[in-house]
C-alpha cells in the first residue's frame, strides 16, 4: 500500500461538553493525499459529530454516534480539519483519532 501510517493522537475530553466547537488542523508536509484514522467514536447520533474538512472547508466526512476503527475518506492535500460540534444536550465519550495515513509520492 502506498499509504504510510504517521502516529497523531488528536481526542475530545471525556465525556465532552455540551456546546463543544473546537477545530484541530492536522498537517503534513509533502503528503499528496491525507485521510485518518477514528479509533473510537461515542457521540448522540446526528447531533454531536466530527467534521472532517479541507483547510478551505469543503466537506470531505463526518463521523458521528458509535463507530469504532473508522477511517475517513481521504483528502487531496497536505492538511486536514476536525471539527468537533456538539448540541446542548447529552453528552457521550467523544472522539479519539490514533492516527493518520498519507500518500507523499
Amino acid at each position: 500500500s502506498l499509504w504510510k501510517d504517521v502516529a497523531k493522537v488528536i481526542e475530545s475530553e471525556h465525556p465532552y461538553k455540551d456546546k463543544t466547537d473546537q477545530s484541530y488542523t492536522i498537517s503534513y508536509p509533502g503528503a499528496k493525499y491525507v485521510r485518518v484514522f477514528f479509533e473510537k467514536v461515542d457521540t448522540e447520533r446526528n447531533y454531536d459529530k466530527v467534521l472532517v474538512t479541507s483547510t478551505s472547508g469543503e466537506p470531505i466526512d463526518e463521523a458521528t454516534g458509535q463507530m469504532n476503527g473508522y477511517m475517513t475518506d481521504y483528502l487531496k492535500g497536505d492538511a486536514v480539519v476536525i471539527r468537533f460540534k456538539t448540541d446542548d444536550s447529552v453528552q457521550g465519550w467523544g472522539f479519539k483519532i490514533s492516527k493518520i495515513q498519507v500518500i507523499t509520492n
